[in-house]
């Protein structure tokens, strides 16, 4: 079994010149290993996937799959070599090299196990890069004239954690965009990662997405599928965490106290569907949860009104700070006239749109 350590994963230290391909770091901007030559190596295929280890909700297993062609009429031999992150090198690894195990990484070529060694990484002054991965793992492979060749790699890497008193982040990287130093295009690229569960961030609201666009989320899954693919950007998994606490606090409190209830009496237009807070946020990732909490609270106004008990603590208590609400068993929307319930179907509709767009959810 892998030990869960955080590697970076990037591709080919040439014995002629150093080359790269792609990796996963543990929420770091995609530093790494950049190629001086490329001897007309194409990267075919790769196939990336991603399952949480087991008990853990914050690294991956990751399985990569790559299919190496050779495009030359010459045999060559090849190192391919894997920086890194300081955060998995110890003192003892940087005072000498070593053969890495299968505690560090496992490497298959052509199916067959090969012997990894661990040596001192590179480091590019001009492009500021190197000090964040120390040491690489390295294996050689051979190529004979126009060869192709399966290379697989098993590793461990992690999510990069933020948190606040009003959003949490979990972000993981997998750098993509060196593939598109290799001769020619990616024919064939497939990304696959299991979404977090967020077990731990009860009474909150998630927004999850990915980069670059063009991914599907499905099965408690994000994936990204391409063709003759020149990568400009990394494959990014995000999940920002909204705390319901804070996103229901003193702001929007007032917004409701402010206005009057009209949901029975006129029909809601597009500007009762907006809510503009007070104070401003950088992070435009704060204004879709604002407003989705926003219509969440909306919609439930409407049940409060009638005296609704909220078997949600959140929603219980939120509106028990209300003068008006009375709390009263029986309550459905049997009782709601004819534009409340229109403007409680209205309201639906607006949160569905924002639901599918940005993969909201909430957690309690």
């Amino acid at each position: 079994m892998l030990r869960r350590a955080i590697i970076s994963f990037f591709l080919f230290i040439g014995v002629e010149g150093l080359a790269v391909g792609n990796g996963a770091t543990m929420g770091r901007k995609g530093e790494t290993v950049f190629p001086l030559f490329n001897k007309d190596i194409q990267m075919v295929s790769e196939s990336v996937s991603g399952v949480f280890v087991s008990g853990s909700n914050e690294a991956y297993e990751i399985d990569c799959v790559f299919s190496f062609l050779n495009l030359t009429k010459e045999s060559r031999t090849i190192e391919m070599g894997f920086p890194i992150h300081v955060l998995a090198v110890s003192e003892s690894d940087l005072e000498r090299p070593r053969a890495a195990s299968d505690s560090d990484i496992v490497v298959l070529v052509e199916g067959k196990k090969v012997p990894v060694m661990m040596r001192e990484g590179s480091v590019n002054q001009a492009l500021g890069i190197g000090e964040y991965y120390p040491l690489n793992f390295v294996f050689p492979v051979e190529f004979k004239a126009n060869e192709k060749k399966r290379v697989e790699v098993k590793y461990f890497a992690g999510f990069a954690t933020g948190d606040n008193n009003f959003i949490s982040g979990q972000t993981f990287r997998y750098v993509a965009k060196t593939g598109s130093l290799w001769t020619k295009s990616i024919s064939s690229a497939k990304f696959q990662f299991a979404l977090p569960s967020f077990h731990e961030y009860s009474g909150s609201i998630i927004y999850l997405f990915g980069e670059p666009q063009g991914y599907k989320i499905s099965g408690g899954k994000i994936s990204w599928e391409f063709r003759d693919w020149k990568p400009k950007e990394d494959v990014l998994v995000r999940a920002e965490i909204g705390h319901l606490d804070a996103l229901l606090g003193v702001e929007m409190r007032n917004h409701f106290e402010a206005r009057e209830y009209l949901a029975d009496k006129r029909l809601y237009s597009d500007k009762d569907f907006e809510y503009l807070p007070v104070r401003e946020y950088r992070s435009p990732v704060a204004g879709v949860m604002l407003k989705s909490v926003y219509l969440w609270v909306l919609r439930n106004e409407i049940f409060a009104r009638h005296g609704y008990k909220f078997s949600n603590p959140f929603l219980a208590d939120y509106f028990s700070g209300f003068p008006w609400y009375s709390p009263r068993d029986g309550v459905s929307d049997d009782g709601f006239s004819d534009l409340e319930k229109k403007n409680l179907n209205a309201i639906k509709r607006q949160e569905k749109s924002l639901y599918k767009k940005h993969h909201i959810r909430y957690n309690f």
